[in-house]
């Protein structure tokens, strides 16, 4: 018996993958996933993807990913109006991942784009763009996105122009579901309550690092976001900004309900609770909101990024600890100058000391377990291209001329 074969017979739980491309392999989506095994990666090509097979895509409880080949500007989940994207209902993990799409004009509810029940998918990289929920004789609930008994992932996404005659025109997020949101943008977003996410009855989110602007609420509960009787939120770093109506609207919510180092700005009112009270620290409250927050303006420069001279500047959470891979919604790392700024975005350091963040500033992405020098450089940078390599060693060893 051939070496190989035997190496198989002893470990025959071992799995290869396989790469299964649409068009070249499955003329439509759903038959790439049917025939995907554990594992596996459908890569659908670039282009509009439309009719029967190419939406309401469901994994059927199946651990494998569905990416594009270029990104969600470049591979486009078109419902047509009728139906959603993506359906989870059988148990699937984390492992099902969906990736780089841009998933529009689903139809349904509750989920118009993806609706995720007893499942928990990882959605990353993803559009979640105009999908309605708003069919007549149903709950009209989640226009981007619904959660219900889920442990979902939502990273690197932009839910936009997504709308639900209820509730959660972005997000919902139903009972018995702990949802995971990090660097994430809900933009445009509208429902009678909770315009970009909404939280309802025992459940729970973490979000993070985040964006929620120019949403809207046609019931004035929550633009931004709205929480009935949750069990939790963790909202930390980021920006609530400029929505049509409230920003963080809360009835009832869990003492557990904690929010660090957020702006509240521009919005037709910052925090409205009624019930438990909510613990807000360290974040620039437009209006005002108890004490340990700031209540000045945070000099955007633009839609969200804050300058050099802004109050919100090194003023989020002292004891905040960045995690390995930790980055603000740019991608630049979290922290940068020894105290983690206020909202969705962390100043590069201005490390020429002209007061300006230009392309003279140097080495301002250089990773967060890599000491830096005075100057923002790598320690050890030789060369100064704020990266130490090869060429840092062969500089030094060319240098070297003491014993070995």
């Amino acid at each position: 018996m051939p070496r190989f074969a035997a190496f198989l017979l002893l470990f025959p739980s071992i799995v290869y993958a396989d790469d299964l491309y649409v068009p070249d392999d499955f003329v439509v989506i759903q038959d790439a996933i049917d025939a995907a095994n554990v594992g596996d990666v459908v890569i659908v090509r670039d282009g509009v993807w439309t009719g029967f097979f190419n939406k309401d895509l469901d994994f059927d409880g199946k651990a494998i990913t569905v990416r594009s080949e270029n990104g969600p500007g470049n591979c486009i989940i078109d419902c047509e109006g009728e139906g959603r994207g993506f359906i989870f209902q059988s148990g699937e993990t984390p492992e099902s991942i969906v990736e780089g799409l841009t998933i529009r004009s689903g139809f349904a509810s509750p989920g118009a784009g993806i609706s995720i029940e007893n499942s928990s998918p990882t959605i990353r990289n993803c559009i979640i763009q105009n999908n309605t929920a708003m069919v007549p004789d149903t709950n009209r609930r989640a226009g981007g996105a619904y959660c219900h008994n889920s442990q979902s992932t939502f990273t690197n996404c932009t839910f936009v122009g997504n709308h639900a005659g209820s509730g959660g025109g972005g997000l919902f997020v139903g009972a018995d579901s702990d949802v995971n949101v990090r660097n994430t943008v809900f933009r445009e977003n509208s429902a009678n309550a909770g315009g970009g996410v909404f939280l309802v009855t025992g459940a729970a989110m973490m979000i993070k690092n985040s964006l929620l602007v120019s949403n809207a609420s046609n019931g004035g509960q929550g633009a931004g976001i709205a929480i009935w009787n949750i069990q939790s939120l963790l909202m930390t770093n980021c920006s609530i900004l400029n929505n049509d109506g409230i920003g963080l609207r809360s009835i009832n919510s869990s003492p557990s309900t904690t929010i660090k180092s957020c702006i509240f700005w521009g919005n037709s009112a910052s925090i409205i609770n009624d019930g438990s009270p909510l613990f807000v620290r360290y974040s620039n409250v437009e209006g005002g909101y108890e004490a340990g927050n700031i209540d000045m303006d945070p000099m955007f420069v633009d839609e969200f990024h804050i300058g050099l001279d802004s109050p919100c500047l090194d003023a989020g959470d002292p004891n905040y600890i960045s995690e390995p891979g930790d980055t603000d919604l740019d991608g630049d790392n979290r922290v940068i100058n020894g105290r983690v700024d206020m909202g969705a975005d962390e100043v590069p350091v201005d490390t020429d000391g002209d007061g300006v963040l230009d392309d003279d500033d140097v080495c301002n992405n250089t990773p967060v377990d890599i000491p830096v020098d005075a100057a923002g450089r790598p320690v050890g940078d030789i060369d100064l291209d704020c990266d130490i390599d090869l060429t840092d060693f062969a500089i030094l060893q060319e240098g070297f001329t003491g014993p070995l």
